[in-house]
């Protein structure tokens, strides 16, 4: 009896504990409705003077905020949970808030400015470090990320500094003693995932290879934009090491996952109307009897909008899917074709270039680039030359639909490239505020508020 007793008490209090509904809702991805419970129990908390609570739930709504691109909003709620935490002086909810500070600069981009700020980011982890020893998955966390925070500071060298990778691979040493000394599986710590980026930068791609296939492992069926991105660091790795069959295969399946992923994100959709619609159903049977014919008529008249909706949406998401499927038979088909020609490590890298420069070309410059790269071979460079026009164009006309003038397509793409704002301006002869003035624009055009979502946003609709 008593440990029914025990167990109905605890059932009844984490129905009633805001903050573990908020995370259960965040395991569903469900980002809109945790970030609702978490500023409830932020407000109540501060009501009640409980401070504790509250910087629990900062560190939380960071994370959320982490997940969902807020740059901005998660630094400042980070800060804000770090200052409570030292004033209650709690050391598992300092790491924590730490640890979101650290990788908040390592990953995100804060201010808007595409400056990432490594160093930063390394100092926050390793003092988050002296506050973790309650917890060995926070340890583990910390470690991977400090694995993290010396990677970045090699992204623009070339070559690396091997003094600094070589810091990279020994904090994921200490990461994998760690967790393997408390039997902590690499499911729990997501290590592959971490491993990737480190085996990629210091050029070993069959290891990068293998953390990729070990994380598809781990990786859910149905979790298509995981899978997706794993396939997309698969292209690179194996086209990086020369194996052009199997990166076109790995493209491949990554086109797969993506449509896929639309699939299950329109079926979603389609599940909460069809939720929604029941919903409004019974109320409208309830109001029927209270109101009469005319509020019936009212509803019948929603009812059919819904349908008409439904079916307006299915047939757009049916045409998307062929159009996704036709995009991937011919890019398909066209990495065959080059993957014949482009075997060598110089033509590929020739390649690469011509993809950085293509954006600036007009058509006809196209055409000759690929007369040129195919030599002897009309038939393949005629294909290869008007499928990329096509492609071209394309771009150019969703750029139009946007309102995107060529100077702030120009922008959108020294920002591709990782340039400042200085760097910006030095390239376009340009000073830093006309830049400045550009990219504002370009954010209200686009609706993004930062860099990182104004590339996001980008390649989703195309124009780079």
């Amino acid at each position: 009896m008593t440990i029914a007793t025990l167990i109905i008490a605890l059932v009844l209090t984490l129905k009633d504990d805001p903050l573990a509904q908020a995370k259960q809702v965040l395991e569903r991805q469900d980002m809109d409705r945790a970030t609702e419970l978490v500023i409830g129990v932020i407000d109540d908390a501060r009501k009640d003077g409980d401070k504790t609570l509250q910087a629990e739930a900062l560190c939380l709504l960071s994370t959320i905020d982490f997940r969902t691109w807020r740059d901005a909003q998660a630094w400042e709620h980070a800060c804000q949970a770090e200052d409570l935490a030292r004033e209650v002086k709690n050391d598992t909810l300092l790491a924590d808030a730490l640890i979101n500070k650290g990788k908040i600069c390592i990953y995100q981009n804060i201010d808007g400015e595409g400056i990432y700020r490594d160093e930063e980011g390394l100092a926050h982890l390793q003092e988050a470090w002296r506050y973790s020893a309650s917890s060995t998955a926070r340890q583990v966390e910390i470690q991977y990320n400090i694995a993290q925070a010396y990677i970045g500071m090699n992204r623009l060298n070339n070559p690396i500094d091997r003094q600094i990778y070589a810091l990279a691979g020994k904090a994921i040493e200490r990461g994998d003693s760690i967790a393997k000394k408390a039997g902590l599986t690499p499911a729990q710590t997501q290590a592959f995932a971490y491993k990737i980026r480190y085996y990629q930068q210091g050029g070993n791609y069959e290891g990068g290879i293998e953390a990729c296939l070990q994380t598809l492992e781990l990786t859910a069926d149905d979790n298509y934009l995981m899978q997706s991105q794993i396939y997309d660091h698969l292209v690179a790795l194996y086209a990086m090491g020369g194996d052009m069959d199997k990166a076109v295969d790995a493209h491949q399946r990554c086109m797969n996952a993506q449509q896929f992923y639309m699939q299950q994100k329109s079926d979603q959709l389609l599940q909460e109307m069809e939720t929604s619609y029941h919903t409004r159903e019974m109320k409208s049977r309830i109001s029927t009897l209270k109101g009469g014919i005319l509020l019936l008529a009212v509803l019948l008249l929603l009812l059919v909008a819904a349908i008409v909706y439904i079916i307006l949406l299915n047939r757009r998401v049916v045409r998307q899917s062929r159009e996704i499927a036709l995009a991937a038979e011919v890019k398909d088909s066209l990495m065959h074709l080059i993957a014949r020609e482009f075997t060598d490590k110089a033509s590929f890298e020739k390649m690469q270039d011509f993809a950085d420069k293509i954006s600036r070309m007009d058509d006809e410059q196209i055409r000759e680039w690929c007369r040129d790269a195919f030599a002897g071979k009309e038939e393949v460079a005629a294909e290869v030359g008007e499928y990329l026009v096509s492609l071209q164009r394309k771009r150019r006309q969703k750029a139009m639909e946007t309102g995107l003038t060529d100077r702030e397509m120009e922008v959108i793409r020294c920002c591709r490239e990782g340039l400042s704002n200085s760097e910006i301006a030095d390239r376009m002869f340009l000073s830093v505020n006309t830049v400045k003035n550009h990219k504002q624009r370009i954010f209200a055009k686009l609706d993004v508020r930062s860099v990182s979502e104004l590339l996001a946003v980008s390649e989703k609709i195309g124009i780079i």
